[in-house]
């Protein structure tokens, strides 16, 4: 592995000012199972890793009747795939959270990194297009929410700016008397 410099802002404010002032190249750091992979074998060589494992705020699972679910970009799969207000209400993203990797890989890999990293093959990206999910972003411009629908350019691309995290998922209640399923292909 090279190099790399490294930060752990305590605020989205620190790590967004990070990211502005250090720009391209420059990668966020949360679950971490995609991102040191490709740079101890990948050939993946940024410049800075900016972690937010200190940023707090990112990890929660909440619901509410009318305002639906929310849930943080730093949320792990293990805890996406095993909430039971998520296997009920929406249970394609938990069947989807629940065959992301191993054991091992699910307790760290998190829902925002799982979107962001824009692979064709995430598993949480359909149930999270079906349910009308936001995304919710904070930059150095301030908050803006995109559908996740919208929020990939294509394989690896999405269209946040340098400066831009995201922070969580906006996912509307479903309709009563409905279900869902998540099968891989």
């Amino acid at each position: 592995m090279h190099r790399f410099e490294y930060h752990a802002p305590t605020s989205l404010d620190e790590a967004v000012a990070l990211l502005k002032e250090h720009g391209d190249g420059t990668k966020l750091l949360a679950g971490g199972t995609d991102l040191l992979v490709h740079m101890k074998e990948g050939g993946l060589h940024p410049p800075m890793v900016v972690s937010l494992h200190a940023v707090a705020g990112l990890d929660g699972i909440s619901f509410d009747e009318s305002d639906g679910l929310r849930i943080g970009s730093a949320a792990s799969m293990d805890e996406i795939a095993t909430n039971d207000t998520i296997r009920q209400r929406y249970a394609a993203l938990a069947e989807g959270a629940g065959v992301v990797g191993s054991v091992q890989t699910r307790s760290m890999a998190t829902l925002g990194g799982n979107i962001a990293n824009a692979a064709p093959s995430a598993d949480t990206a359909p149930p999270l297009v079906v349910f009308d999910a936001i995304a919710q972003i904070i930059g150095s411009d301030g908050a803006r929410e995109v559908p996740v629908i919208d929020l990939s350019k294509g394989p690896g691309s999405t269209v946040l700016a340098v400066d831009e995290v995201l922070t969580g998922f906006r996912l509307p209640t479903p309709p009563a008397d409905t279900g869902s399923v998540y099968q891989r292909h």
